[in-house]
């Protein structure tokens, strides 16, 4: 119900639908960013890999610092949709397959947003703002990953809760059981999604005073779909998993797992979070137990990783869109007290927005259709140079460069390590990994690739120990570029 529905205040529905136009033109922009991230190459191979032999790799065969260790991969069915969608599975080919893939994954996003903010809130203008607010903050985390699915899955869920199904029905606890079995297998997310569930009953169910045997309700709503996500290749082994990941202190080694630093990227997170919470707290509506405690969750995620900021968007958008429009509606209303506006200040209000809205449109499109690799610099010659010499060998590499090395060089060439750093690599392999990277002077980093028997090393050019590298006696560069570097051993 709109809060304010005995108002004066109105909105000029041209200037309403050219604000929708805007908000799709900045949506695009926003979205339609073609960098790619280091841990697609992996996804893509070792969905490859699976298409190939017909199943799930369940021990390392791709690396020499953990080769026969057992592998948990919570990702298995997720990089299958990946090389499907590649096809052929030849990145350098032709990237529409990918392409196509994040845009329908983008607009099925998208649309759940969307049909989330009309179920909370009830006015065309507030909504619009709503959205872009949510997508702002939501854009850094659409990319060609893999935790797109839980984006999905996220929005998916929050849509049933909203939608207030009667869970404890049999056929609907089943479809939601079944979910988590399906995301379960997709991304480790799940328990995420698992959380926002429990709050969702405890806030509908066990607060409710109107429910019945509550204490069998919650049971089953909470240990069926539980249940259900340890149907996957590795049964419980995937909480522990989930679990050793989630209290890592390695994690501190990977920059997105990092605490919230009030970087410029990061302050629309901060913005979004501190308007919400003054409309929630100055809001006349009442406060619902699952919205709040979903907000509360989604700012306490941000804050501890720059990982979680978009996730913000998505389990805050209840709270967003509810109190957010009564705020705006209230403020509306006695700015637009007393004031009309004039067809001329329409019609030029109208025109400004459209052609601003088409230069959205135009900073959008790309001058190329392709996957790019600005934001993160790729091994490009190196790799190069080692395929088409026939390197056959153990090769160092960075964790964030073990994927594209994979990618390109396997079988010939095992590497040292790469983005499953935590589901195959002990903790000795990342600490070495890490020293090698940032703190290998006085010879330390020659004694890690002694260590390990590495026969060369992928180089990033602000190693500190760059230039002692290159006057070791039993060590050559090879290739030495902008961003990379190749040491090889002497023969």
């Amino acid at each position: 119900m709109n809060p304010l529905q005995n108002s004066s205040y109105s909105f000029p529905k041209p200037l309403l639908y050219a604000l929708i136009l805007l908000a799709a033109s900045v949506s695009f922009k926003l979205f339609n960013q073609l960098d790619a991230d280091y841990d697609l190459w992996l996804h893509l191979f070792m969905g490859k890999q699976a298409l190939l032999n017909g199943q799930i790799e369940m021990a390392d065969r791709y690396s020499f610092t953990a080769f026969g260790h057992p592998v948990i991969n919570h990702e298995w069915v997720s990089q299958l949709f990946l090389a499907a969608f590649q096809h052929d599975g030849n990145l350098e080919k032709s990237h529409t397959g990918l392409i196509v893939w994040r845009w329908g994954m983008t607009l099925a996003i998208v649309s759940l947003m969307l049909r989330l903010i009309i179920i909370r809130s009830a006015e065309g203008l507030p909504r619009i703002l709503i959205f872009l607010s949510a997508a702002v903050v939501l854009s850094r985390g659409i990319s060609f990953r893999i935790h797109l699915f839980s984006y999905l899955f996220l929005l998916i869920l929050l849509n049933l809760v909203y939608a207030r199904i009667r869970w404890h029905k049999i056929l609907s606890l089943y479809f939601i059981s079944f979910s988590f079995m399906l995301w379960a297998n997709i991304h480790g997310a799940f328990v995420l999604g698992l959380a926002v569930w429990y709050i969702h009953v405890f806030s509908h169910y066990v607060c409710n005073a109107d429910v019945k045997n509550k204490f069998r309700t919650v049971c089953l709503l909470s240990t069926l779909p539980t249940a259900a996500t340890l149907v996957t290749p590795y049964g419980i082994r995937m909480w522990s998993y989930i679990a050793f990941e989630m209290t890592n202190p390695l994690k501190m080694y990977i920059t997105e797992w990092q605490h919230f630093d009030f970087s410029p990227r990061e302050l629309p997170f901060l913005l979004v979070l501190l308007v919400t919470w003054a409309a929630v707290v100055f809001s006349r509506q009442k406060k619902e137990v699952c919205e709040t405690l979903l907000l509360l969750l989604s700012s306490i995620m941000g804050f501890m990783s720059v990982r979680h900021t978009p996730l913000f968007a998505l389990l805050a958008l209840p709270a967003m869109a509810r109190h957010g429009e009564c705020a705006l509606l209230r403020l509306l209303a006695v700015a637009g007290k007393g004031k009309q506006i004039s067809p001329g200040q329409e019609y030029l209000t109208v025109s400004l927005v459209v052609i601003l809205s088409i230069c959205f449109i135009r900073m959008g499109i790309p001058d190329t259709w392709r996957i790019q690799n600005y934001n993160d610099p790729l091994p490009l010659a190196s790799v190069q140079y080692l395929k088409q010499s026939g390197f056959k060998g153990n090769l160092w590499v960075p964790l964030h460069w073990g994927g594209y090395a994979v990618y390109h060089l396997y079988p010939h060439v095992k590497v040292s390590i790469d983005g499953r750093w935590a589901t195959v690599y002990s903790d000795e392999v990342m600490k070495d990994n890490m020293i090698f990277a940032f703190e290998g002077n006085s010879g330390v980093w020659k004694q890690i690739l002694e260590k390990y028997s590495a026969d060369a090393a992928l180089v990033e050019r602000d190693n500190p120990a760059f230039y002692e590298m290159g006057n070791d006696p039993h060590w050559r560069w090879k290739i030495t570029g902008k961003d990379e570097a190749l040491l090889m051993k002497k023969e």
